[in-house]
C-alpha cells in the first residue's frame, strides 16, 4: 500500500471517499462497543440509545453506500474493464461484494427494525434484538472494511498507472 502516501489525484479522490466510510463504520462500531461497554471511557447505552444513535449512523452510511456501489457498478467497473481486461476477474468478485453488502445491509436494517419493536412492545426480548442488531451491524462494518481494502488493492494501481 506504499500507493497512500502519494497518489495521484483520482486515486486520492477514491481513497477519500472511502476513507469516509472508513470513518462512519467505525462510529458504527464505537455506538454498538459503548452499548455493550467495551469503551470503558463512556457509559453503556441502553437498548434504546444504541437503536436511535446507530441507527442514524447506519442509515447515513447505508444511503451513501447505495450511491457509491451504483457509480461503481454502472460507471467505473465497466470503464476499468475496458482499460484492462485482466481485471474482470477481480473486478467480478468486487461486484459480487457489492450483493453481499447489500444483503448485510438488509439484515442489519431488519434487525435494527426488530431492536425498536422490541422496546416498544417486548422489554424482555430487548437483549435478545439488541444483540442481533449489534452482530448484524458489526458484521456489516467488518464486510465492508475488507471490501475497501480489496477494492483498493485492485482499482488503485490501475489510477496510478493509467490516470
Amino acid at each position: 500500500m506504499s500507493w497512500r502516501k502519494d497518489p495521484s489525484p483520482v486515486a486520492r479522490f477514491w481513497l477519500e471517499i472511502h476513507d469516509g466510510f472508513r470513518r462512519e463504520s467505525d462510529g458504527l462500531v464505537a455506538s454498538l462497543d459503548e452499548h455493550r461497554g467495551l469503551d470503558e471511557h463512556r457509559r453503556q447505552r441502553t437498548a434504546a440509545e444504541l437503536a436511535v444513535v446507530s441507527g442514524r449512523r447506519l442509515e447515513s452510511m447505508i444511503a451513501r453506500l447505495r450511491g457509491h456501489h451504483e457509480i461503481e457498478d454502472f460507471e467505473y467497473f465497466p470503464a476499468f474493464r475496458a482499460l484492462d481486461p485482466k481485471l474482470a476477474p477481480g473486478l467480478d468478485v468486487l461486484a459480487s461484494d457489492h450483493a453481499r453488502l447489500q444483503r448485510l445491509v438488509d439484515e442489519a436494517l431488519a434487525a435494527r427494525s426488530e431492536l425498536l419493536a422490541t422496546i416498544e412492545n417486548d422489554k424482555a426480548a430487548t437483549p435478545r434484538a439488541t444483540d442481533r442488531y449489534a452482530s448484524r451491524a458489526g458484521e456489516l462494518c467488518r464486510a465492508l472494511t475488507r471490501h475497501l481494502h480489496d477494492e483498493e488493492e485492485l482499482v488503485i494501481p490501475l489510477l496510478l498507472e493509467r490516470g
